[in-house]
């Protein structure tokens, strides 16, 4: 047994969360987002009509969209 949040946000409104051992689901978005999770799936989907700049990060679990994401890898090289 576990437990989900469930947010509601307004249009167009900035969303950033971080979460540890927890997966995030981000649907129907429009606004900025900032998503950080430690071993925790990232799962988002964009409103179609979306123009939004994206920070997702995990550490060691994995990322899924329902759009085309170019990725950068940083180094501390």
């Amino acid at each position: 047994m576990g437990i989900t949040q469930t947010i509601y946000a307004p249009k167009n409104i900035e969303l950033k969360t971080e979460k540890i051992n927890k997966n995030i689901n981000a649907t129907d978005l429009h606004g900025d987002v900032s998503l950080k999770s430690i071993s925790g799936d990232i799962d988002l989907n964009l409103n179609k009509s979306a123009n939004a700049y994206l920070n997702l990060k995990t550490i060691s679990r994995k990322m899924f969209t329902d759009f085309d994401l170019n990725t950068k890898i940083l180094s501390k090289h």
